[in-house]
């Protein structure tokens, strides 16, 4: 739909929330930015945003609160 929002995202209570009015699920090539919505919302995951989607620079935390590549 035209002139409407497509992705939505923001912070909830302690959370975050992404929605999506479209389903890129079912659309060709964007597998990408399914795995990075997730990523991004997940308290689990720290995400950071990279230039080029096919490798994002994603760090986890480990039990001593140390961030690694993964």
């Amino acid at each position: 739909m035209l002139g409407t929002t497509a992705i939505a995202s923001g912070e909830f209570e302690k959370g975050k929330v992404i929605c999506f009015s479209n389903h890129p699920e079912k659309s060709d090539g964007l597998g990408e930015l399914l795995r990075h919505a997730v990523q991004w919302a997940s308290p689990a995951t720290p995400f950071k945003f990279s230039s080029s989607p096919a490798a994002p620079a994603v760090k986890s935390q480990d039990s001593a609160g140390s961030t690694k590549p993964k």
